[in-house]
């Protein structure tokens, strides 16, 4: 419980809003939560050690937090005023799933997972993916300004916390990312895209680049090509989609940017390797096509047919063709692919 990088005391805060929820639904049984949180209230005034608490058990602990998230998430999706301290609340309560885990862990010192199967995981990790939604679609520029911080916190402390090494042992990482893979999760990766840009403005405990590796795993592959190129599109055509930059304006623009939002551009079939076997327009599957056919001005997608090409123009390539030319142009730049491929082997290591 030690990963939250707040300014004041949050238990209390949280204690406060799980008693109110428990006066509002008094058929529902949350003494178990509110125990412990009294007792990491206590652990926060400096009362208690850390290590005189003791664990509740997963059976009763569980259902409580299952109870409380949701609501927490309905507040988050009606409040925008109150993020500061409803986004700190959630990244604390979600803590508490993997306590057992870590209790276990250090009785038996074997590593022990938080959640016993994908799907579970998923079910726990709902109310969270709709707060990510929630912040990350919203208008309100004045909420999200003065909740910079905590949505950065938010962001970074959640996506670690859903990371492979916290949730689910005994499959595979690759296997743990493919069941868990929601379009429920775009929200995260908006998010962690937004920590790239250079007026972003916030400090994070976590590298934004790791993160944004958990997000974008995270996500199905057409979600995530669609959230990348709204975010490219956003950043690179002040203008708006439609009134693209000029050839020689675009790349001066792309030339400014950082070699972290470099890394974020990468090809989508770098990124979600298996996008790369599907048509970028319907997803026929081009594992068994004679000719796949790309597009062949910035070469990263591929189509099954002439319409689909046409098709994909039309709607949507038309803008972002040009973006993915001049980010590539400069990520062959020799200095910039020697920093790229550093960067790369800093992710893989801090990863692993």
């Amino acid at each position: 419980m030690n990963d939250l990088s707040l300014a004041r005391p949050i238990m209390p805060i949280v204690l406060n809003l799980v008693s109110c929820m428990q006066a509002a639904h008094p058929a529902e049984d949350l003494s178990v939560l509110m125990c412990a949180l009294e007792k990491y209230t206590e652990v926060e005034r400096g009362n208690l050690k850390a290590s005189s608490l003791v664990c509740p058990p997963r059976s009763t602990l569980f259902p409580c937090l299952h109870f409380v998230l949701p609501l927490l998430a309905d507040r988050v999706e009606r409040q925008p005023k109150a993020w500061p301290f409803l986004l700190a609340a959630a990244s604390a309560l979600f803590q508490f799933y993997h306590l057992p885990a870590i209790a276990k862990t250090k009785d038996t010192q074997e590593c022990h997972a938080s959640f016993n199967r994908a799907d579970e995981f998923l079910r726990f990790v709902e109310p969270m993916d709709r707060m990510a939604m929630a912040v990350a679609s919203s208008k309100d520029r004045q909420a999200l300004r003065k909740a910079c911080q905590q949505v950065a916190d938010f962001t970074t402390q959640q996506l670690k916390a859903f990371t492979y090494h916290m949730s689910l042992r005994g499959v595979s990482e690759n296997l743990f990312y493919q069941r868990t893979r929601r379009s429920g999760a775009i929200g995260w990766l908006r998010l962690a895209y937004a920590l790239l840009t250079p007026n972003a403005g916030v400090k994070t405990v976590h590298h934004p680049l790791l993160v944004l590796r958990c997000a974008e795993r995270s996500v199905p592959a057409f979600d995530g090509l669609r959230v990348q190129h709204a975010f490219a599109l956003s950043l690179l055509l002040p203008q708006g989609p439609g009134q693209p930059l000029d050839k020689c304006a675009l790349q001066s623009l792309v030339n400014k940017i950082p070699v972290g939002l470099l890394h974020a551009f990468r090809p989508a079939s770098e990124v979600w390797r298996d996008r790369a076997s599907f048509c970028s327009c319907c997803a026929a599957d081009l594992r068994g096509a004679l000719k796949a056919r790309a597009c062949k001005g910035c070469k990263r997608p591929a189509y099954c047919s002439e319409h689909c090409q046409r098709s994909d123009w039309a709607a949507k390539h038309r803008d972002i063709c040009a973006v993915w030319v001049a980010v590539d142009v400069r990520s062959r730049v020799p200095t910039i692919k020697r920093n790229l491929k550093a960067l790369e082997d800093f992710l893989g290591a801090a990863s692993a």
